[in-house]
């Protein structure tokens, strides 16, 4: 019987010499064959152990004294950022006594590294006091920590105080790191999951002792160097692939991060190189892209909407291991807010220290340098786009930012993805936002409405009597999803083989369309997307022509090719928002009632603007081909408490009562819920964490700033683009104009149709007469597009 050191590295050589898991299906042999035979196999990451001491994790030895030279300098920024976040510490430790709870043990890796950057042993002496109460608490020691990308704060005080821990400390934090290895080591079904927070339980004590309890250090290695070999040619491969321009999100981009971490830890004590990566080196180009005005990241339709790290450890991480100049200069223009340290900002921020140079050059960033590239950011692989009309980083910045997405289902999760989707922004205002929210939704939307189409600003298709299966509430009950018109699952045997290299575990990617054609010029953006795949049922062909007319005008046109009968289909264009927008025309009541929220049919309503802050989105419904009863829906509102309108409701709404139950909740869980999630003749709400019943201020914690904050605002209103089908191919557009709140009407504006094309012309804020012209997908029209 092999040992369990013996399976692991027969398990590593198995996964090395093929690039399908053991377990897929028999099919997949002459896959492997053929890809043994393939060039460019990479050879194992040889580890140089005689190189490792501690401190190893994030930092080692040979920085240790360039790190606190700079720390300690009073000359630098970063001496008056130590000094502060040296108070904040000071505070935490005051105010958080050692046994109060999971809180404390949070604390321990800024403790531990206060001892690293000013070597004052006092700070150790805490820090080992918490670890030991931590690791009788049973803390720290399973699946993740709550450090740095959920690495253990244990395995970094042992790591970082470790010339302070007496010998039976030293013993029993090794044995319980040890156990965790053993417990929970690299998972080779799962490239996208990859427990990469894990590798620390390892890396922190390898070498450091024959055996630790029951474990071996032969057995630690083993684990160790399996984790290196996983990174070396499975992981990166694969996002060198997929995503080459850096751009990975939902639980592929809350591992960033640790990724990160990891190779940085690890570069000084092995023959790899992780930075030829593709993906690893224009990580920051996709970060620089995605940073808004206000510090936050742009949204992106995934479960995990935004990676959970600090982008100032990030751009600094960059601009001082890999020079990149862009990141370096964001780094520096944030500087004065990070010295204020609001609320819990300063946890972490030692990172920024251990790798922050500030005597690195500055690029041209801040002082009107930008090139073409730097305002569009663009992954062909993934389907991402992200463009801006500029980086004024200062609050009163009106630089507008918009983002497209079109590219692979990432995360195995069933339901589908919302391939076409965009969101636009102006400063730090969100105006046409992802409504998919989730980490920053106290428990989320129920699954049908955070996973599906319909809570993005993407097309629907919804045909009677088609089945999305069914879902568990958090009751236990099961209920269908709702027929939303939402896309089906991509295809992960198309995947494959699209992405042969990412075929480590027992999913690929999942291919459910792509974007089939990128234009960028100074005066436009034209993007092509193909989500044909994720309709087959209902249509055979689905295309969205996008155009970002620099700054502030968006274009937007569906063209959908029913498969027929289509008598029966309606299809529906969303756009997403926070507050209530004002549409012209009359609008009857289908649900609800107008003072406080419902689902509204406006038959004649061509405008509608949205407002958030100093910002507004007006959009303009320019007409449809091939449709009929065409009409613009309002859907939104509360008949509890959302953050723009509870109050209003109370004091227009006469029967108000949020506990009395109406035909418009859930038959078990009697509270009111939000019309924005309502899909299908059916509400889904957001719940309170482990129960149905909504808490008096779920709403308001939706948006406020500590948890949904600017950047990531849940939707609590959408407006629907809809029409029903009279001929196979129907075109539906609208035009979108960024602008601020309150300012003037612009000019008027006309489409015309010419038998497949539809032409649209608006005057643009200098008085220039702009023609875009949209044609069927694959036919040249690029003539009549800009006809100024």
């Amino acid at each position: 019987m092999l040992s369990f050191a013996d399976a692991v590295t027969q398990r590593r050589r198995q996964r090395r010499s093929s690039a399908i898991a053991p377990w897929a299906r028999p099919a997949a042999a002459i896959v492997c064959f053929l890809l043994l035979l393939a060039p460019g196999a990479r050879a194992a990451v040889t580890v140089n152990y005689g190189q490792i001491g501690h401190p190893r994790l994030f930092v080692n030895s040979n920085d240790l004294v360039a790190i606190r030279s700079l720390a300690n300098n009073p000359q630098t920024q970063n001496y008056a950022k130590l000094q502060t976040w040296r108070a904040w510490a000071d505070q935490r430790l005051a105010s958080d006594a050692v046994g109060s709870g999971y809180k404390t043990a949070q604390y321990m890796d800024d403790i531990a590294a206060l001892y690293l950057l000013t070597g004052n042993t006092a700070y150790a002496t805490r820090a080992i006091e918490v670890a030991m109460w931590a690791l009788g608490q049973g803390q720290q020691t399973a699946s993740s920590g709550s450090g740095p990308g959920e690495t253990s704060t244990l395995a970094l005080v042992y790591d970082w105080c470790y010339d302070q821990l007496t010998a039976q400390q030293k013993t029993s934090i090794s044995t319980a790191l040890a156990t965790s290895a053993r417990n929970w080591p690299f998972s080779p079904g799962l490239w996208y999951f990859l427990h990469s927070w894990n590798w620390y339980y390892s890396f922190a004590i390898v070498d450091d002792a024959s055996t630790y309890g029951s474990v071996t250090n032969s057995e630690i290695r083993t684990i160790f160097e399996d984790y290196i070999n996983n990174y070396n040619d499975g992981h990166c491969d694969c996002l060198d692939a997929v995503s080459p321009m850096g751009w990975v999100e939902s639980y592929p981009g809350k591992r960033t991060s640790p990724l990160l971490l990891f190779i940085e830890s690890i570069r000084n004590y092995t023959d790899w190189n992780p930075f030829t990566s593709v993906f690893v080196s224009h990580l920051p180009d996709a970060w620089v892209a995605r940073l808004r005005p206000d510090r936050n990241f742009l949204r992106s339709p995934s479960k995990y909407n935004y990676t959970l790290s600090d982008p100032l450890f990030l751009f600094s991480y960059f601009g001082s291991r890999l020079n990149h100049r862009n990141s370096q200069a964001l780094v520096e223009s944030m500087d004065d807010t990070a010295l204020n340290c609001p609320s819990d900002y300063c946890d972490d921020l030692y990172l920024y220290l251990f790798y922050h140079d500030p005597a690195k050059p500055q690029s041209g960033l801040l002082t009107g340098g930008l090139t073409e590239r730097q305002l569009d950011y663009y992954d062909d692989q993934s389907g991402v786009y992200i463009g801006r009309s500029g980086y004024n980083l200062s609050p009163t910045s009106q630089d507008v930012m918009v983002g497209f997405f079109c590219g692979p289902l990432l995360f195995p999760y069933n339901g589908d993805r919302p391939l076409g989707h965009f969101v636009v922004s102006r400063n730090k205002d969100c105006l046409l936002i992802d409504s998919g929210e989730y980490l920053t939704d106290v428990d989320g939307q129920y699954e049908p409405y955070y996973l599906r189409t319909v809570a993005h600003n993407a097309l629907l298709i919804e045909s009677p009597g088609q089945s999305w299966g069914s879902y568990s509430d958090c009751h236990g009950h099961s209920f269908p999803y709702p027929n939303d018109g939402g896309q089906e699952d991509g295809s992960r045997t198309v995947g494959a083989q699209k992405w042969p290299e990412c075929q480590n575990g027992p999913d690929a990617p999942a291919f459910g369309g792509e974007i089939t054609k990128y234009q960028s010029t100074d005066s436009y953006v034209l993007i092509e997307a193909d989500m044909s795949r994720s309709y087959q049922t209902r249509a055979s062909s689905v295309t969205r022509r996008w155009v970002y007319y620099r700054p502030d005008w968006i274009l937007v046109q569906d063209r959908v090719v029913m498969n027929t009968p289509v008598s029966d289909d309606t299809l529906k264009v969303l756009y997403h928002c926070v507050d209530r927008p004002v549409v012209n025309g009359d609008l009857s009541v289908i649900l609800g009632d107008l003072n406080y929220g419902g689902v509204f049919r406006g038959r004649n309503t061509t405008q509608a603007t949205v407002n958030r802050g100093d910002s507004s989105a007006r959009i303009f419904f320019l007409g449809v081909n091939g449709g009929a009863n065409t009409e613009v829906r309002l859907v939104g509102g509360t008949n509890n408490r959302s953050t723009a309108n509870w109050g209003w409701q109370q004091a227009h709404d006469s029967n108000y009562n949020e506990n009395e139950p109406t035909q418009y909740y859930d038959t078990y869980s009697p509270g009111a819920n939000s019309f924005e999630f309502f899909v299908n003749g059916k509400n889904f709400t957001p719940s309170q964490a482990g129960t149905c019943r909504l808490q008096d201020d779920v709403y308001a914690e939706r948006n406020s700033p500590d948890v949904g904050g600017d950047a990531n605002p849940t939707g609590d209103w959408r407006l629907e683009y809809v029409t029903t089908p009279v001929s196979q191919t129907v075109v539906l557009s609208t035009l979108i104009h960024v602008t601020t709140n309150g300012a003037p009407a612009e000019q008027p504006l006309e489409t015309v149709n010419q038998g497949d094309t539809m032409i649209v012309r608006f005057t643009d804020d200098n008085g220039q007469r702009i023609s875009l012209a949209l044609c069927p997908p694959g036919t040249e029209c690029e003539s009549l597009i800009w006809n100024q």
